[in-house]
């Protein structure tokens, strides 16, 4: 019961989907196993999807963000607290299109604005996921479930304690 409210709250706010001409994955869809380069803050930099979601064991969150976008990169501490708060269950993986030249330095900036270290996985000069997925926010959110399946693709509005405990609890999360 959970899952199906979860489920509607989820795909109730989001905007129409693209064209299945766009090639774009959509809600339902399965992510393929893509080998992901240019990956920090993980075992070693090049990675399988299925090893960021732990072999079919957490739910894979991935947030699209660049540099110039103060509201994706004011995310970062929150963001860091769920993933701590959650860590059994979830992965959450900031990607950008940006080459790690210019995000980087910009990280680099964050860590030392806020006293902390970037603890989320980086995808940084990424092309396959951002062909992937149409971003429809800023930040765009796309939730992958541990099976590998789109659950949804939502804002920033949607990432909370509250939506992630009622989809981590429900049972076949």
């Amino acid at each position: 019961m959970e899952k199906i409210i979860l489920s509607s709250a989820l795909s109730g706010f989001t905007r129409p989907q693209p064209t299945r001409e766009e090639n774009y994955l959509f809600v339902g869809d399965r992510l393929p196993d893509y080998l992901l380069p240019n990956v920090s803050n993980y075992k070693k930099a090049l990675v399988t999807v299925d090893e960021l979601r732990d072999h079919n064991s957490k739910l894979l969150l991935l947030h699209f963000w660049f540099s110039s976008c103060k509201t994706c990169t004011g995310q970062w501490s929150r963001l860091i607290s769920l993933q701590e708060q959650f860590r059994s269950r979830l992965r959450i993986v900031s990607v950008t299109s940006e080459p790690y030249e210019i995000a980087g330095p910009f990280i680099k900036q964050w860590e030392e604005e806020n006293a902390g270290k970037m603890e989320l996985v980086l995808v940084t000069g990424d092309t396959i996921l951002h062909e992937s997925f149409r971003q429809l926010h800023n930040p765009h959110y796309v939730w992958i479930a541990p099976n590998g399946v789109v659950l949804a693709q939502t804002g920033s509005s949607f990432i909370n304690t509250g939506l992630l405990e009622v989809y981590l609890q429900a049972p076949s999360a």
